[in-house]
């Protein structure tokens, strides 16, 4: 990838004109505004930053976005976010995908939100028909390769949840872990859970952007 800028401040504050060439806007911005453990503010919460974020795909017309949020954004703000992109140009699709469809022993739902922009639009530039077919047509097969290698492979990448069969490539079970808990299912489960916090199983991420590009890209010319 190409050197970029680490930007620790406000992204309000963000210097639009400090990056060149941006191809992809990807990111999880915050959840309290529509989180169903917060007061659900919205736009009233000074959290919210998809103003800010919108400002920077306008900007920069990126070839594709993909964001994440919690479920609660379904019911709060989704349509907005929607609406504000497919005015920018861009076709969305959405979806809300769980940890645990990808084999984690948590459910974690998140929605995910996809955005492909058309290719004269981008960067102010474009692109032949031919180039477009060619890319089009690798990023076909490289997502389709991707996205059956992941089928074979997610049977046993997470300890299997207790009650269920143990995978061949887990380690050993304890009835009782070490610390005394006896709902554990395997030795720290609990603390393992929680040090994960809010974040994204990777997995569960690559899943729900083969099945929102599929659905942009599928009988699309």
């Amino acid at each position: 990838m190409d050197e970029a800028p680490i930007w620790c401040g406000d992204l309000r504050d963000f210097p639009a004109g400090a990056l060149v060439g941006v191809d992809w806007i990807c990111g999880g911005y915050p959840c309290q505004p529509f989180s169903q453990a917060g007061k659900r503010a919205g736009a009233n919460d000074p959290r919210h930053l998809w103003p800010a974020i919108l400002e920077l795909v306008r900007g920069y017309r990126p070839a594709g976005v993909l964001f994440e949020n919690v479920a609660g954004h379904i019911s709060l703000g989704l349509f907005d976010v929607l609406s504000n992109l497919e005015s920018c140009g861009y076709r969305t699709a959405w979806g809300c995908y769980s940890a645990s469809s990808v084999g984690a022993p948590h459910r974690r739902e998140r929605v995910f939100i996809l955005g492909l922009a058309d290719a004269a639009s981008v960067n102010g530039g474009s692109r032949s028909a031919q180039q477009e077919d060619r890319e089009e047509s690798s990023a076909r097969g490289e997502l389709a390769d991707a996205g059956g290698r992941r089928q074979r492979e997610t049977a046993h990448q997470f300890p299997a949840p207790p009650g269920s069969r143990q995978g061949a490539g887990e380690p050993p079970r304890t009835t009782k872990s070490r610390l005394g808990r006896t709902a554990d299912g395997l030795p720290s489960r609990v603390d393992r859970l929680r040090a994960l916090g809010n974040a994204v199983v990777p997995q569960q991420a690559e899943m729900a952007f083969l099945d929102l590009w599929r659905q942009l890209t599928d009988g699309h010319r």
